[in-house]
């Protein structure tokens, strides 16, 4: 499938969990976030850690700088910039509260954030990486972004159900965005 089908494909799986969560929960986020929250202790904390808008904030701007030469800078920054607008925007029309009861929920922004971050920079250097580096940079997004989730839901500050949303959004977006912030040099994909 390429990039921009997956993009559409995103934005469809994110309309469809946006509508259900108008609806209320799923019958899963409460099962899920019963089992991360019984997680130990030094799990919890340290996932929590990872999904600090500081942690997601650091592991783009050294994926930035590692890639750089892969990276369109400056776009890559507007395009980073604007997920707090399209998350905001997105949180007021969808309109569910937090698990918490404090704020709104779905799309989670740190899930939305982390996921387009690894998306952009991962997509602009995939052409470049060899195949053993594909497998690894894979490996260590989806192990970065199943910490994230557990770090979210560890906190209680979303659902899983918010997560996803997040993720779906952020998989919509950086497949559209891709073309503006890959460097002429990069290989086209």
């Amino acid at each position: 499938m390429r990039r921009a089908a997956w993009g559409w494909a995103s934005g469809g799986a994110f309309l469809l969990l946006a509508a259900w969560a108008r609806g209320g929960l799923q019958p899963i986020d409460g099962p899920v976030m019963a089992v991360t929250q019984s997680l130990p202790a030094i799990a919890l904390r340290a996932s929590i850690a990872v999904s600090s808008t500081a942690v997601i904030a650091a592991c783009g701007l050294f994926l930035a700088w590692f890639f750089r030469r892969d990276l369109r800078l400056l776009p890559l920054v507007v395009v980073i910039g604007l997920v707090p607008v399209i998350e905001r925007a997105l949180k007021l029309l969808i309109h569910r509260a937090r698990p918490t009861g404090i704020g709104l929920g779905f799309p989670s922004g740190h899930a939305m954030a982390s996921l387009t971050l690894v998306m952009l920079i991962g997509g602009a250097a995939w052409p470049v990486l060899r195949p053993r580096g594909k497998v690894w940079a894979a490996l260590l997004a989806g192990l970065f972004e199943l910490i994230v989730a557990v770090g979210l839901m560890g906190q209680r500050a979303h659902w899983l159900s918010d997560i996803l949303g997040g993720w779906a959004a952020a998989g919509a977006y950086a497949c559209w965005m891709l073309p503006f912030i890959r460097s002429p040099r990069a290989a086209p994909v």
